[in-house]
């Protein structure tokens, strides 16, 4: 159980066609032993936020007049305006009507009336939703069709893929350490790290194959924030931290430390509290052009525990 995980407040960010939200605060499981991922600690849910997107094996399909859009979808052009001719939600567009056809999952039972005396044999129905004039959409009654309304060439929601990769990207909370442990003493360094593993130093990456298309989604630890209680400054080092080898003779660490300026005296139970926070950043790459679909973006992964340290002050003898 990963406890004391924290979810972030829900906002939005705006990038590159998507939206990155941030659910409320609560505990969160990976889907392994032990493990966290971005949408547990952090949802990362993305979403198209206007049609269009994605990589098709007919790049001519759809009756497209405008060329393509920046994810290799067909633009259509309707009422003198240009629109992708798919979209992921609402299926293929017409430049005949100004509509968009997608067969209705499920297909209504054989008994509807929309199928108009016609059999689930004889075609499909489709879910329509059209556009005005002026562009608004609107829903439209299903409609039965023998054939497709228009060419439905296979696309892949290059935004969904990323959500599923980096979904699938793996982390574990950080096994915190210092050194001394559990004492230490005012102007003397104490040593901070976590246990490196393959899940707690990276780098990690999974990647996912559509239909043509692969996202990759990947994330590399940027840099630890320790806190060292109240009163102390919060300690940002670039590594997990070098662990202490007793014996060593060594009095500060080479990458990750902290020198305590008071002592705990005053604290809850006499001691500071030592949290850690890996802090990732986390990017997802469709594979074929390179396109940047989630461009670094931190991803903070805390520890599921608290070390407390008994911080004395050095007695001097005149």
């Amino acid at each position: 159980m990963l406890n004391g995980v924290r979810r972030n407040t829900l906002r939005a960010l705006t990038a590159t066609g998507i939206v990155i939200a941030l659910s409320s605060p609560a505990a969160a499981e990976g889907p392994g032993s032990g493990t966290v991922t971005p949408c547990s600690v952090r949802d990362i849910c993305i979403i198209v936020t206007e049609p269009g997107g994605g990589g098709g094996t007919q790049p001519g399909g759809g009756t497209p007049t405008g060329g393509a859009t920046d994810n290799g979808v067909p633009v259509c052009t309707w009422n003198g305006v240009q629109r992708p001719c798919w979209d992921p939600k609402l299926g293929w567009f017409s430049e005949n009507n100004g509509c968009y056809y997608k067969p209705a999952k499920p297909q209504p039972p054989a008994t509807d009336p929309v199928w108009g005396g016609s059999t689930p044999q004889d075609g499909q129905v489709y879910d329509v939703v059209c556009r005005d004039k002026d562009g608004n959409l609107s829903v439209w009654p299903q409609q039965f069709f023998p054939q497709p309304p228009v060419p439905m060439p296979v696309y892949d929601n290059v935004v969904d893929l990323a959500r599923q990769a980096i979904g699938a990207l793996e982390s574990t909370a950080p096994v915190v350490h210092t050194a001394p442990a559990g004492k230490a003493v005012v102007g003397v360094p104490v040593w901070l790290w976590y246990e490196r593993t393959p899940l707690t130093a990276g780098p990690l990456s999974k990647t996912v194959k559509g239909n043509v298309i692969s996202v990759t989604a990947t994330a590399v630890l940027d840099h630890v924030e320790w806190t060292t209680g109240p009163g102390e400054p919060v300690v940002t080092c670039k590594t997990t931290g070098t662990p202490y080898e007793p014996g060593s003779g060594k009095v500060t660490s080479p990458d990750c430390q902290h020198i305590y300026r008071t002592s705990s005296a005053g604290q809850p139970n006499g001691t500071y509290e030592v949290t850690a926070t890996a802090v990732w950043k986390v990017k997802a790459v469709r594979n074929d052009t390179g396109q940047v679909i989630l461009s670094d973006t931190d991803w903070p992964v805390p520890s599921d525990t608290v070390l407390p340290i008994e911080v004395a002050e050095v007695q001097l003898l005149n």
